[in-house]
């Protein structure tokens, strides 16, 4: 019932992991570049599940430590129905002001 901005990690039927800090998508190492805080290891089956539905998206916030997102049952997968836009302009912090690519 509540508008989030997360980063799509995870697409319809991947498998994610997350280990040692490093976020996985079918095995491939993603660019964790953006990530502000440490990630706490994880893995799908943690929400109960083995890949992300056929219709759904996994999600992480920046802020890895406090982010509400798709690790927890009360986030889960995003079906691509609730997506409700895509963000274009990064203004915090400061330093890195500018055009997401």
């Amino acid at each position: 019932e509540k508008r989030i901005i997360k980063r799509i990690i995870g697409l319809p039927n991947e498998t994610i992991t997350i280990k040692d800090n490093k976020v996985y998508a079918n095995g491939v190492e993603l660019d964790n570049s953006f990530a502000s805080t440490e990630t706490a290891d994880f893995d799908l089956s943690e929400i109960g599940l083995v890949k992300i539905p056929g219709d759904s998206y996994f999600v992480l916030g920046d802020h890895r430590d406090v982010s509400l997102d798709s690790r927890y049952d009360s986030v889960g997968t995003i079906r691509k129905n609730q997506i409700e836009g895509k963000a274009s302009l990064i203004i915090w912090p400061l330093n890195k002001i500018g055009i997401v690519k």
